[in-house]
């Protein structure tokens, strides 16, 4: 499996930082006023501001455009990813995630996806390439043995386990991206054709 960096350059691929301080669900330490596994109202409120502005975005981009985007589809799958004890399951929610924001029709479909996820998340070439041939040669293809009852495997170190692991984190850097550019109106057919130009290497207005 590829080595997934979360640290980015500029254009399309963000930093990691920028999740944990403004958009990231970060896993909070138990003060010394609450007990283990809770947090206290100032921690909650901290939680909930820092989750706001996203939620914001998100309803805008439902309210004004129902039809066009798939956001709740990928989020609610990246959500039962991640609480899901089935690695099958939370492997196969990953996937359907992925193709609610990066698909536009069923041609080409691994391809597609291949490339716009590596594009969309990540400005280096060579991490690029990893990104993409690892769609191709390894998810898609654990994707097909599985649908087509080919590999059943219930071990717990399997490798939809680490599939997860390694799709997670550019699961989320997709739909921080998607949103950003979503919530300021672009419609899905336009981020589509964007990230189809840089990958021609055209520049976008």
């Amino acid at each position: 499996l590829p080595k997934i960096s979360s640290n980015g350059g500029g254009g399309f691929e963000i930093e990691e930082e920028q999740f944990a301080q403004v958009y990231q669900h970060s896993r909070m330490e138990p003060t010394n006023q609450s007990g283990f596994g809770t947090m206290t109202v100032e921690e909650t409120m901290r939680l909930l501001n820092q989750t706001t502005p996203l939620f914001d975005k998100v309803m805008r981009i439902l309210e004004q455009q129902k039809d066009d985007h798939k956001i709740d589809v990928a989020l609610i799958m990246y959500y039962r990813s991640l609480v899901t004890f089935d690695f099958m399951e939370g492997f196969v929610d990953l996937i359907t995630a992925f193709e609610a924001l990066y698909s536009d029709s069923n041609a080409d479909l691994t391809y597609k996806i291949a490339l716009r996820a590596s594009v969309f998340t990540e400005t280096d070439p060579i991490k690029r390439r990893t990104i993409f041939d690892y769609f191709r040669k390894e998810v898609y293809t654990a994707r097909s043995a599985l649908v087509h009852g080919k590999d059943v495997s219930l071990a717990f170190t399997s490798k939809y386990h680490l599939h997860q692991s390694a799709l997670r984190p550019i699961m989320k850097k997709s739909l921080i991206r998607y949103i950003e550019l979503a919530s300021g109106g672009m419609t899905k057919t336009e981020i589509l054709k964007q990230i189809d130009n840089m990958a021609l290497g055209f520049k976008n207005n």
